[in-house]
């Protein structure tokens, strides 16, 4: 603080030219060095703009449309993924297991769209921020964690091997779907990474020869939040044929694939933008082995 001398109340020592005292406690030369003690660094701070952006964002969208949380919020994945902020994005450290990170990948689908039925399947942002969830967690373990956007049944499939070597595991939130049999005697479980209409954005059973376990560490395991994925019998009056879809991927990849058996789909639990699948009615996933 400047010498104020007999006037303690002077502004800025005596020279309010070539002084700046906003406090009324500071003079120009003292008050900046204070602001580069006690304020956060510029890139920290537009991580923290961000993040303040995108949780009013989704509150506007809550209170527009309940049943809808995330329809119409854009770009809050990256409140979880911006490296631009201390202790984010990086992995592997300070965790309890900062010397050996695994890697996962991440595959988040489209998020959906209104039917030819008129139903609608967009669930907004519910994928992205379930995945970003997922992704935090296994980083403040000290794991590495990869999200990798997909909207087409290639992009799902090259998502096994396009990252090198995978020794965590591999996660798939998106859609599922029952759709007619080869043979039209039935139907089988799909996974609807683009959610349209198209032989390109939807995963069937006889896309599973497709996938390779050649990036795959021996203790990675594959898990599926998708709708109907290792169900099986009758779901709604749709009969379902042959091994549900996860065992078909499990053989294939002689890991355990992990899925629901729930006949009602996928549900999701918490406040965004944290955000856990789990399967609706209850219960846990179910593990599949190879055979």
């Amino acid at each position: 603080m400047a010498d104020q001398g007999q006037h303690p109340y002077t502004y800025a020592g005596a020279d309010p030219v070539n002084g700046h005292d906003p406090t009324g406690e500071q003079d120009v030369i003292e008050y900046s060095a204070m602001l580069a003690i006690s304020m956060p660094s510029l890139a920290a701070m537009v991580g923290m703009r961000a993040d303040i952006t995108c949780l009013f964002a989704l509150e506007a969208s809550r209170l527009a449309n309940p049943a809808m949380i995330m329809v119409g919020v854009k770009g809050c994945v990256a409140m979880f993924d911006d490296t631009r902020k201390p202790g984010w994005g990086g992995g592997g450290g300070g965790g309890p297991n900062p010397g050996k990170p695994k890697l996962y990948v991440l595959i988040v689908g489209d998020p959906g769209a209104i039917g030819a039925s008129g139903v609608n399947h967009d669930v907004g942002h519910v994928f992205e921020l379930a995945a970003a969830t997922e992704k935090s967690k296994l980083e403040a373990q000290g794991d590495r964690a990869v999200i990798d956007r997909e909207s087409t049944r290639t992009g799902f499939e090259s998502a096994f091997t396009s990252h090198g070597t995978i020794n965590g595991g591999v996660f798939y939130f998106g859609h599922g779907a029952l759709t007619d049999a080869p043979n039209g005697n039935g139907y089988v479980a799909e996974l609807a990474v683009g959610e349209r209409a198209g032989r390109e954005t939807n995963f069937l059973p006889e896309d599973v020869p497709m996938l390779s376990n050649r990036n795959l560490g021996p203790d990675a395991d594959v898990t599926l939040y998708s709708c109907y994925s290792g169900a099986s019998g009758s779901i709604h009056g749709y009969r379902l044929v042959g091994p549900p879809l996860a065992q078909l991927m499990a053989n294939r990849l002689r890991r355990t694939v992990n899925a629901s058996t729930s006949q009602n789909g996928m549900c999701y639990r918490g406040t965004a933008p944290s955000l856990y699948p789990y399967p609706c009615g209850g219960g846990s996933l179910t593990p599949f082995a190879p055979q």
